[in-house]
């Protein structure tokens, strides 16, 4: 259970360094939605926005957060791949 915590925490990390290179507009609507756990008629009140646009955006970050984060699996298991031929190129397998 540690190890998935640990995960866990691992991934919510990565979604914030996430959110925090998206744009500031992206970051208005996001950091409360998601990091907060805000409704969006939160979000709308606070930013003075239209709940539907919110929608629209938060849909696009989704996205993109999807696509970069299918991005980085990918790269992941690339780095897994290759360390695993150098470690059975060591051990002469």
């Amino acid at each position: 259970m540690a190890r998935l915590w640990g995960e866990v925490e691992v991934v919510v990390r990565a979604l914030e360094n996430c959110i925090e290179k998206l744009p500031d507009k992206s970051q208005r609507y996001s950091q409360p939605r998601y990091l907060e756990q805000n409704s969006i008629v939160s979000v709308a009140g606070a930013t003075g926005s239209a709940g539907g646009a919110i929608r629209v955006t938060l849909f696009r970050i989704r996205d993109a957060l999807a696509d970069l984060w299918q991005s980085l699996k990918r790269r992941q298991l690339q780095r897994l791949v290759v360390n695993e031929k150098v470690r059975n190129l060591r051990l002469g397998i």
